[in-house]
Parts: C-alpha cells; structure tokens; sequence
C-alpha cells in the first residue's frame, strides 16, 4: 500500500514538471517569435479641455447623487 502511494506520487510530480517544462518552452518560444516584430508605437490619451467641462461634469454627479438619496 505505501509503494502504491509513492507510485502515484512519483507519476503525479512527474507530471507537473513535464508540464512545467513544456510551459516555460512554449512561453520561451513565444517570447523568440514574437521579438521579430516591431513594438507598435504607443498610443497617446487625446488632451482634455478643462474650459469648464469638470465643471460640469461634477454638477452631473451631484445631481445624480441627489436624485438617489
């Protein structure tokens, strides 16, 4: 019965390190083809105009907020 145990535990560990192996090898060849290709240029946020637009988007808010209480 204890070398049944050890058994199941051996075969058991055996099969989380071959998955580890295989995980790091998929993720290191990934890693390989995906350096071939550029890095898209960032993105940048569009500027926000403060002539009043928090202004009024914090009256929203408080109206809302108003209304719920």
């Amino acid at each position: 019965m204890f070398t049944s145990g050890v058994q199941i535990m051996l075969v058991g560990m055996g099969t989380v390190f071959g998955f580890l192996i295989l995980m790091v090898l998929v993720m290191s060849g990934t890693a390989s083809f995906l350096k071939r290709f550029p890095e898209a240029a960032p993105v940048s946020a569009p500027k926000r105009s403060t002539s009043g637009a928090d202004a009024e988007i914090a009256a929203a808010i408080a109206i809302a907020k108003s209304r719920i209480s």
